[in-house]
C-alpha cells in the first residue's frame, strides 16, 4: 500500500490549522487537580513530551547523536516493532511498553512536524536518517526501485502537489431534501465506478459510466449537488485567500 501519483494528477494536501481542528484538550471544571493537568497538557506538547508520548522515555528507548540525528536504543526499536510484547526493566515499572503508552486518542502535534530539538528531523521515526536502511521486503524494495524515493514521505516531497491551508472553513448544512438527493447521486456514483473499474472492455466501461451520469441527472435535474459543492468551494477559496494574505 505504498503511494503511486499518476502522472498526471497533483495531489491535494491538508495543510495545519493554527485555528485548530475537530479535536480539543480541555480539563474538567470538577477536577482535582487542574494545575496538575495543565502540567502534562504543557509537557506534552514540548519536543522531548511528544517523543515520549510516541516513542517512549529519552535514553531509554530514543536518543540524539552528536550531530542532533535521532535513533532507536535497542528497546526503543524492539518497542516500536512490538509493543505489547516489549517487557520494560523493573527500574521502569516492569510490564509491556503497550502498558505505560499514552491511553487517550489525541495529541499535540503532527507526527511529521519539525522537531526543533533534533537537526531538522520530524517526530515521525520512519524518515530519521538512523533508520533509511536496506528493507527486508521485495515488495517494499521493488516500490523504492519504481519511484526512487526512500520513503513515502520522500516520494510525496518530490511530486507536484498542492496544500489546501488551514482556515476556518466549515461545511454548511445540507437541507433535509438535498441530503435525500446527495445520498442516492453518491450511492450510484460508489456502485457504478466499481462496476467500471472491472469493467472487461472499453465499450463495457463507456457503457457503464454513461448510465451512471444518467442515473446522477435522474436523481438530480436541477444540479442542486454541484450547486452546493460549488458555493461551498467558493467559500473555502475565499478564506483561503484571506489566510494567504495575512501570511
Amino acid at each position: 500500500m505504498y503511494p503511486l501519483i499518476p502522472s498526471d494528477a497533483t495531489p491535494l494536501c491538508y495543510g495545519m490549522n493554527v485555528l485548530g481542528s475537530n479535536r480539543i484538550w480541555s480539563i474538567g471544571s470538577n477536577t482535582e487537580y487542574p494545575e496538575l493537568c495543565m502540567a502534562i497538557i504543557n509537557y506534552l506538547s514540548t519536543p522531548e513530551g511528544y517523543m515520549t508520548y510516541w516513542w517512549g522515555p529519552k535514553d531509554l528507548c530514543w536518543y540524539y547523536d552528536e550531530d542532533g540525528l535521532t535513533h532507536f536504543t535497542e528497546l526503543g526499536e524492539t518497542a516500536y516493532k512490538d509493543r505489547k510484547g516489549t517487557i520494560m526493566p523493573d527500574e521502569w515499572g516492569g510490564g509491556s511498553f503497550n502498558d505505560g503508552t499514552f491511553q487517550a486518542n489525541n495529541t499535540t502535534w503532527s507526527k511529521d512536524a519539525p522537531n526543533p530539538d533534533s537537526n531538522g528531523e520530524t517526530y515521525n521515526c520512519e524518515n530519521w536518517a538512523s533508520r533509511l536502511v536496506d528493507t527486508k521486503y521485495a515488495i517494499f524494495q521493488d516500490w523504492r526501485d519504481y519511484s526512487g524515493q526512500f520513503t513515502p514521505q520522500m516520494y510525496m516531497d518530490s511530486v507536484n502537489h498542492k496544500v489546501s491551508l488551514g482556515t476556518s472553513y466549515t461545511e454548511t448544512k445540507k437541507s433535509d431534501d438535498l441530503k435525500i438527493i446527495w445520498e442516492q447521486v453518491a450511492k450510484c456514483i460508489v456502485s457504478y465506478s466499481w462496476q467500471a473499474v472491472y469493467a472487461s472492455s472499453d465499450e463495457e466501461y463507456d457503457r457503464i459510466v454513461a448510465e451512471m451520469t444518467q442515473k446522477c441527472k435522474d436523481y438530480d435535474p436541477d444540479g442542486v449537488c454541484l450547486e452546493w459543492c460549488e458555493n461551498e468551494a467558493a467559500i473555502r477559496h475565499a478564506l483561503e485567500e484571506e489566510a494567504r494574505k495575512n501570511s
